[in-house]
């Protein structure tokens, strides 16, 4: 089943961590087990209709858009994981990665 991030984890068994807004796959036995851990985590989602499927893979990933504050908010490995998503540099200071997600950002909006 699809579920998406409400609040952002790391699962226990592959270490990898979810964002909020990210729309993961999971087995109904582990959506149970995340909730157990704490309510609200996952958001089940309904089946998509394929049209909408379709769209959805016609969509650049990393379209969501984030400020400047909530990017300060997250941690290094959270802005690196999404700077590597916008496929920018996850080189540098954490304010070098927000810049340049940042930067990237404002282009697209342009």
């Amino acid at each position: 089943m699809e579920a998406k991030v409400k609040i952002r984890f790391r699962d226990k068994y592959t270490h990898n961590l979810h964002l909020a807004g990210e729309i993961i796959e999971v087995s109904e036995e582990r959506y149970e087990e995340i909730e157990k851990v704490r309510e609200g985590i996952l958001e089940p989602l309904e089946p998509v209709p394929e049209e909408k499927q379709k769209e959805d893979q016609e969509e650049t990933p990393g379209a969501e858009h984030y400020t400047k504050s909530e990017l300060k908010k997250m941690s290094v490995e959270e802005l690196k994981k999404l700077a590597e998503e916008k496929g920018v540099s996850t080189e540098g200071k954490k304010d070098e990665i927000i810049e340049r997600i940042v930067e990237l950002e404002e282009n697209d909006a342009q």
